[in-house]
Parts: C-alpha cells; structure tokens; sequence
C-alpha cells in the first residue's frame, strides 16, 4: 500500500488479487458458517467447488449464462495450461 494523497490509498492490482484468494480461501474453509445446511452443504466433490463458484459469481457479466460459464471455463483452463495440452 502507498500513500498518493492525504487520506487516498493507491493498491496494486496484485495486493487486491492476494486480499480476494485470502478472503475466499478463508470463506471456503468456513463454508458451514454461511451455509443453509451446513452437514450436507458442500460436502462432495463437484466440478464447482466453494471456491469455484465464488470465482464465478464475481466474475457474471450482463450476458447469458451459457455465455458466462463458457468464458469462465475457457478462462479457468487457459490460466492452469489445459486448454494448449489438448
């Protein structure tokens, strides 16, 4: 964090990246304090873990969902390398 002006905070893109992935691992660990049924609520495996879906939702545009989540798993695959592998 630095200072620009007297009460006007600059932060790096990288430093917002590294507060949100804190901020959802944490939520994702503690996902039973904010689910409706904690004992059953994210308990199995699912293409859209906790995190995942969090992911998604901040990352909804105006468009259809079917447009979202193509962009979304397009994206997703390209940043981890699955989409150069096929």
């Amino acid at each position: 964090m630095s200072t620009i002006s007297n009460n006007n905070y600059y932060y790096s893109t990288s430093t917002i990246h590294s507060a949100l992935e804190k901020a959802v691992s944490s939520l994702s660990e503690n996902i039973a304090c904010y689910s409706s049924d904690p004992v059953s609520d994210f308990t199995r495996n699912r293409k859209l873990s906790c995190s995942n879906l969090i992911h998604y939702i901040l990352h909804l545009s105006n468009k259809t969902i079917q447009s979202d989540m193509m962009d979304y798993f397009l994206t997703s695959m390209t940043l981890i390398g699955i989409a150069n592998a096929t």
